[in-house]
């Protein structure tokens, strides 16, 4: 799409262009999706609603602003523009990289914050620097894990699992979890969402290492109904993040984690490389699974929910969830 671009970012209606964002979230056929028992969503991507560089997150009653430095000194306008759309509790403003999110109007939270989606409750630290603990591009995938009979009486490893949304999604599914992360906050973060969703979970479910070394000892000890795999960007043990390491860790991480499937058991895989297309991070994931002797067959593909518009869903979440044969 279009759009507006830094350079110009003196010339921009902030007041017009979050009215016209809130709207396309608020409307009556977006509000199953936005506002409906959600309380956290993209309200602005800008990248394809014609502002490039900036992001602008809801969490519950909190509006987090997040741009390159060049939209420093529009904050103040659009901070007046977010609190004429709604009356926040607090509006926050982090720099693209690298530092807490300061308070524009109101206090930055010292505690967790806990946000609804459909359903499910999550806490998020927006005191963090990083991902405040929940990647709002991946509602879609969490609806399905806990709406789809895929996970019903089966046992689920989620891999990468960060905070463990989308285990936690697995879990109201029907499905026992069990979690594996390289850091302990992460795993503590975790335990933290399934209480918040009265689900039972112990420590033989928070496994602590290295996901690939796991991986390569579990092969003839274990086997899933299902794996969830969200790989950050440049999975660990990438040195480098060039395209073909991005492809060799798709292609690794199915050959490691496709024979670890029952049969007719599932692999859900989420791709964040605007480099590749949907169908080539399949093959490649297909191919990574041939080369351990699995066959794996594409069954369903989502993308993420309207608050994330893109000319083309090459350029959003894509997610795929393959079959064992």
């Amino acid at each position: 799409m279009g759009g507006v671009s830094i350079d110009n970012r003196n010339t921009i209606d902030w007041r017009g262009a979050l009215e016209a964002a809130w709207e396309r979230r608020h409307s009556v056929a977006a509000r199953a999706t936005f506002a409906d028992d959600c309380e956290a969503y993209r309200l602005l991507h800008g990248w394809s609603e014609g502002i490039f560089g900036l992001e602008i997150d809801r969490y519950g009653e909190v509006a987090l602003i997040r741009g390159k430095q060049e939209y420093n000194d529009a904050l103040p306008a659009i901070a007046e523009a977010l609190e004429a759309l709604h009356p926040w509790q607090a509006i926050l403003a982090k720099p693209w990289r690298g530092s807490a999110p300061e308070a524009l109007s109101g206090e930055l939270p010292a505690d967790p914050v806990v946000v609804k989606e459909h359903g499910l409750r999550f806490a998020v630290e927006l005191s963090q620097p990083a991902n405040p603990g929940l990647h709002l591009d991946a509602r879609v995938p969490r609806r399905w894990l806990a709406s789809s009979d895929r996970c019903v009486d089966r046992r689920v490893l989620n891999l990468f699992a960060f905070t463990g949304s989308l285990g936690v999604a697995a879990m109201a599914g029907g499905a026992r979890v069990v979690h594996i992360d390289s850091q302990r906050g992460a795993l503590t973060r975790c335990a933290r969402n399934h209480e918040l969703n009265g689900q039972r979970v112990d420590q033989r479910d928070l496994l602590r290492g290295n996901i690939f070394q796991h991986l390569k000892r579990s092969r003839k000890r274990q086997r899933f109904g299902g794996i969830i795999c969200d790989p950050p960007p440049y999975p660990a043990g990438t040195k480098t993040p060039t395209a073909p390491k991005r492809l060799e860790s798709v292609a690794g991480l199915a050959s490691l984690t496709a024979p670890l499937l029952e049969e007719r058991g599932w692999l859900m895989l989420l791709f964040h490389d605007h480099g590749r297309s949907h169908d080539e991070h399949e093959a490649e994931a297909i191919a990574g699974a041939a080369s351990s002797a699995v066959t794996l067959v594409a069954k369903e593909r989502f993308v993420s929910d309207d608050d994330y518009p893109a000319d083309t869903p090459d350029h959003q979440l894509r997610v795929s969830v393959l079959e064992r044969r």
